[in-house]
């Protein structure tokens, strides 16, 4: 989780930098919730973006 706020302080980007980045939605930690949980489920059912 500290990856990108560590990889924009390595190369010195400031606030406004930060916020003009593209941050995709699914996180690392929704990714892995909705894997775990499609070993049991409809994934279609799991999310609306799922689909």
């Amino acid at each position: 989780m500290v990856t990108e706020p560590a990889l924009a302080i390595k190369v010195g980007l400031t606030i406004e930098d930060l916020t003009a980045t593209f941050h995709p939605y699914l996180t690392l930690s929704e990714g892995i919730k909705l894997a775990a949980q499609t070993f049991n489920k409809d994934v279609a059912k799991l999310s609306c973006c799922a689909a």
